[in-house]
Order: structure tokens, then sequence, then C-alpha cells
């Protein structure tokens, strides 16, 4: 343990002092405080003004503690509070510059509380480790660890990796200052880890010669060279100040582990000139105990030992009783090599005592307490998150039960209303189907019909002529009963159809004394027994061919009736020679006749419930014989019916 104490704490004290420092005014170019005094000589807002000065003040690294404070009763008077706070800052910054404690302490409490009352959370962050970092490294450590664990709170809270890496280095200083190594050890991982997953250089360099600092005082020095040599790789080469010293101080010591007195030397020797040529005290004292050590090590003992006395001495001067056990362990070692047995009992009577001051009871008990309250507050904390979430999966559970009964309400009442209009349409289809059925009933049993069949049938009986009496009362019979009964039906066998056909125009044929022949054309393809079409289709179109198309005709009437096959339809058509659509149908419509609107209706009514529509056209029969006339009725039925 030849460099225990040496590197570690030194540097790290360093790098956490250089917040102090980064927050404070340091040197700028001239140009740049010039330029900011010209816009404060224009600037007309007292806001504007007060943030103006502040730059000026800190580009122009004044360290005077009367312009600080003037700038924050300022800033506060205009409600100008960030500038206030970091105003108040650099007055306990100056302040401490000066050897004045007790106002630094003061100034630092003022900017975190009005942060906190102004709720600046990021400045309070950086306020908190500045002033954690003062208390530890003056021994404050109560204060110090209230204020790191508080930091790291707040850290958690706000997810800022950086600042949570910052305050886990803070803790693992404290730790370190008691001498819970373990404890430091496992805050110091902590913080490596965040910086390097942010992948900020400077700070995983300084916190590798943290950790190595550590893992020599736990004796592991394979671990601590490791942690020394490998900070130099992430060190910025056009880093000058506290970090190179620190860098350069930590690879001495990572030489010196590997008995490289001659590069340790060089590299100690270097760090020296560094702190010195920027007047870093403190960094000049930990270069020159290591440098120390190295050439006790190297067996320079006289020069060993006027640089441990040089060192214990600026420990005093400065007072900086944190390293002071360090110098004297090492003045120790050289004083016994040199056999001056009763300086050196002097010197570890120093290290002894300084040390318990530092690391007793008292103080582990502190931070034993400090880690158990956050971790208890951490916890309890959890456990409050616990359990809102739980309230907030209860509530979003009730509101889902509520919106899937709200949807299974509204799903119930639209199947009832689909339910309804459903019923609704089929109960007016069927109205419509009933009255179509009536019309189509009176369409067929004409009154003029049924009175002058049986006109016809009573002549034959007083003219005795019994056997066309009888033929014609059987015709008459048979298509009265198939318009009854076929009237009511959907649909009804072709075979059924053609017979009724053939009885009515025979009827008609007798009637009117054979004024027009007929003719019923089936195609070969089609099954008569098991192709059905919707009944009495044709009837309506050949009783006004009868009746109207035929009156006036000077010749042989003619009717056909044809049914072909089509792609996937029965085509029917009905053809008259007649005296055509305009004067037949006009004729029609002075009778009454109510062929083509029932047709309408019966085809509109099949569409509705088939997939295959039923098409229906009616036209003049010879559109192109101005001499012959006639009508054309067709129908394009689906052959299997939906």
């Amino acid at each position: 343990m030849k460099s225990k104490i040496i590197c570690g704490l030194v540097t790290l004290l360093w790098l956490l002092s250089w917040n102090i420092i980064a927050q404070s005014p340091i040197s700028r170019e001239g140009r740049i405080v010039d330029s900011l005094k010209k816009e404060l000589r224009i600037a007309k807002e007292d806001s504007t003004k007060i943030k103006l000065r502040y730059e000026i003040g800190d580009h122009g690294s004044v360290l005077r503690v009367g312009y600080w404070d003037s700038l924050a009763k300022d800033a506060h008077i205009h409600h100008v509070y960030l500038t206030e706070c970091w105003a108040l800052n650099n007055v306990a910054f100056v302040s401490h510059l000066n050897g004045d404690t007790s106002r630094f302490i003061g100034y630092q409490e003022k900017s975190i509380k009005i942060a906190e009352e102004n709720n600046y959370k990021s400045t309070q962050l950086n306020l908190l480790l500045n002033y954690g970092n003062f208390c530890i490294l003056n021994l404050k450590l109560r204060k110090g660890l209230s204020i790191a664990y508080k930091g790291l709170k707040l850290a958690e809270e706000l997810k800022d990796k950086d600042a949570i890496a910052n305050f886990n280095g803070l803790l693992g200083l404290a730790y370190w200052t008691t001498g819970d190594y373990n404890k430091a050890l496992t805050k110091r991982l902590e913080s490596l880890k965040l910086k390097t997953e942010l992948n900020d250089s400077v700070s995983i360099c300084t916190a590798l010669i943290n950790l190595g600092d550590t893992y020599e005082m736990l004796n592991d020095l394979p671990n601590a060279g490791r942690c020394y040599m490998e900070s130099i790789r992430f060190f910025p080469q056009q880093s000058k100040g506290h970090i190179a010293c620190m860098v350069y101080s930590a690879v001495g010591a990572g030489y010196k582990m590997k008995r490289q007195y001659d590069s340790a030397a060089f590299f100690l020797e270097k760090a020296y000139k560094i702190a010195e040529s920027n007047n870093l005290k403190k960094g000049m004292l930990g270069s020159l105990v290591q440098i120390a050590d190295n050439n006790y090590l190297m067996g320079k003992n006289s020069e060993a030992k006027t640089q441990a006395a040089e060192a214990l001495k600026l420990c005093r001067s400065i007072n900086f009783i944190a390293q002071i056990p360090v110098a004297a362990l090492t003045l120790k070692k050289i004083l016994l090599k040199d056999k001056n047995y009763k300086e050196a009992l002097e010197a570890y009577e120093i290290h002894v005592t300084t040390k318990d001051s530092i690391a007793n009871e008292k103080n582990r008990k502190l931070a034993s307490e400090n880690e158990f309250d956050y971790e208890f507050e951490k916890k309890e904390n959890e456990n409050k998150l616990l359990v809102q979430q739980n309230q907030i999966q209860a509530l979003e559970l009730r509101q889902n039960n509520y919106f899937l009964l709200g949807m299974g309400v509204l799903v119930l009442l639209v199947l009832v209303i689909a339910y309804l209009f459903i019923r609704q349409n089929k109960i007016k289809t069927e109205q419509q189907s009933s009255q179509l059925e009536q019309k189509l009933l009176r369409s067929q049993m004409n009154p003029h019909f049924i009175f002058n069949s049986l006109q016809a049938i009573q002549n034959f009986i007083l003219k005795h002529d019994e056997k066309e009496a009888v033929r014609y009362l059987s015709s008459f019979a048979s298509v009265t009963r198939n318009v009854l009964e076929n009237s009511r039906m959907e649909f009804i066998p072709l075979k059924k159809e053609i017979t009724l056909l053939e009885n009515y125009l025979q009827l008609q044929k007798l009637r009117f004394k054979n004024r027009f022949d007929y003719e019923i054309h089936v195609d070969e393809t089609i099954d008569i027994e098991n192709t059905t079409i919707p009944p009495m289709l044709a009837q309506p179109f050949i009783e006004n061919a009868v009746e109207h198309g035929f009156h006036d005709l000077k010749g042989q009437g003619r009717i056909t009736v044809s049914y072909t096959i089509g792609k996937n339809e029965l085509l029917m058509e009905i053809v008259d020679n007649g005296i055509g659509m305009k004067e037949g149908y006009a004729q029609s419509k002075q009778h009454q006749s109510l062929a083509l609107e029932i047709t309408k209706e019966r085809v509109a009514l099949m569409n509705k419930k088939a997939k295959q529509k039923v098409l229906f056209t009616i036209g003049e029969a010879f559109p192109l014989q101005e001499e012959q006339k006639g009508v054309k009725v067709s129908f394009s039925l689906p052959l299997t019916p939906q």
C-alpha cells in the first residue's frame, strides 16, 4: 500500500471542485467582454441589463464579492431569479477563495433556496453538487451526505443521467473519506457506467482515476493500475490545467505500481509543473506526495524526505485536512528508512490522529443513516408509485368495463333496430306481394273476359252445340283454377305455365272466332318439368294483344311465345303483329289495362329478393318495318330462383 490515498482523494477533489470553478467567473477573451459592454450601454430592459452584467462578470473573471452581491440584489428587485441564483453562487465561490467559509455556506444555501422556490430543478442540481462537494472536502460529512442524497433523489426524479453519475461520484468521495471503500467502489462503478453511456470522455477519464484510487485502497493493485493507465486513453489532448495535472499524476501512479519508476517520475514531474503554473495548490500537493513516494521507492531518500515534509507543510497552509494523513504516512516511511524513529513516530501520530478524525465511527454512522434514509424514502416512493399505478389500472379497468358495457348495449340496440328494420321490410314486402297478387288476380280474371267467356258458353248451349260448350267450359274451368292457384305462388314449373297459356289462348281464339293464330316455342334443351318461372308473366300481354292489338287489325292476328336458354338465364319473348305500342296501348289505357304497371311492380319485388336480377323490356316488334307493326315483350329470368 505504498501509494495508498496518494492519488485518489486529490484527483476526485479536483474533479468535483471544478464544478464550482466552472460556474464561477473565469478568464474569457477581451473582445467578448467588450461586445457585452456595448450591448449593456444600449439595453433598455432592466432584466436584460442584469443578464448582461452577469455575462460580463462571468467572461471577465470578476473576483469581487461586492460585484456579485450587488448584482444578486438587483436581480432580486427585478425578479430575475435565475440570475440571482448564480450571482449568489459566485458570491459564495469568491468568499471561499478568500477563506470566508461562513459566508460561502450562507450564500450557497440562499441560492439553493431560491432555485427550490422557483422550481429551477436543473440549476438546483448544479448548486447542490457544488455545495455537497464543498462540505465533503471540508469534512462537514453530515451536511455533505445529506446534500448528496438529496441531489441524487432529484436527479433520479428528473431522469438526468449525467447528474445521477455526478452525485454517485460525490457519494463515492464521501464513503472514501470515511474509509468505507467497498461502498465507495459501488458508487464509483455506477458513476463510471453512466458516464460511459453518455460517452463523456473527460468524465470517463476522471471516473477511471477515482475508481483506480478506490481499488488501490482495497489493495487491488492490478485493477488500480489498469484504471490509472486507461484514463489517458480518454484524456482530451487539448485539455490543460487541473484535468491534465490529474491524468498525468494518475499515469505516474500507474507506472509506479509497475515499478517503472523513471516513467513514473516523468509523468509526476509533468503533473507538478502544470499544477504549479496554474497555481493549483491541491494539484501541487497531490503530485508532490506522489513524487516523494516515487523517490523513496527509487532509493532517493533525501529528496523524498524534503518533498514529503514540504507536502505536509502545504497541507496545513491550505487547510487541506483530508490529505494530511497521506502526506504524514509517506513522511513516516521515509523517516523510518533513515532510522529517524522519533520524527517517524510524530509523523505517524499525525497520520493516525487526522485519519481517525476523518474516518471515525460517528462519520460512518452518519453515512449509513443517510443511506438508510435515502433507500427507505426511495422504497416508500416506489410503494406510493405502485399504489398509484394500481389505482390507475383499476380506474382504467372500470373505464374499460363501462366502455365494453356501453358498446354491448350499442351493439344490442343496433341489432334490435336492424331486426325491426328487416322485419318491417319483410312485412312490407309481404303486403306488397299480397297486394300484387290481388292486382294480378284482378288482371287475369278480367270481368269482361269472365262475362264474355260465360256468354260464349251460353251461346253454345242455346245452339245445342254441346261438344263445343263442354270443350269451352273445360278450358274456362282449367284457366280459372290455374289462375287462382298460380297467383299465390312465387314460382311454378314451366310446363304448368305453358299449359295455362295453351288453355287461355284456346279460349280467346274460340271467343274471337279464330281472329288470330298462336304458337308456343320451347327450346329442346329446356327441362320444362324442373325449370321454374314466376307465374303468369306472359298472360297480361297476350290479353292486351287479343283485346286491343288485334281490334282494328285488317289481317289475321298472330301471337308467338318462345322460351330459350341464355348464358345463365331463361329468355322469354311474347311477340304479336297487332297495331303496335302507340295505338294499342293507348286503347288499353282507356280500358284500364293494368298489365304494364303490375309487371313492373312484380319485377321490382322479385329483384329485391334475388341476387340475379330479372330484366324486363317492351317495345315495337318490328321497328325497321313501317308496314308491319306489333309489340315485343322480353323477360330475362334466372334459371334457378333466388
